[in-house]
């Protein structure tokens, strides 16, 4: 795990502290997808916000 993104700030943080808080933390996909490069993407959002987010991981060569 590189990087976790959420926009509730509060969330983010809390999972970030089952990794002691080494994970960058990101609020906008787009600009994880563009600095972190990642290798694979999971996606845990509500079901209308996948599809947006699948396509941009995909165009960024991520397995999704």
């Amino acid at each position: 795990m590189i990087a976790v993104c959420d926009v509730d700030d509060v969330h983010m943080a809390e999972f970030n502290g089952k990794f002691k808080g080494k994970l960058k933390q990101i609020s906008d996909y787009r600009k994880l997808l563009e600095t972190e490069k990642p290798d694979i993407v999971t996606i845990g959002t509500p079901d209308h916000w996948h599809m947006p987010i699948a396509i941009a991981a995909l165009r960024a060569g991520c397995h999704v």
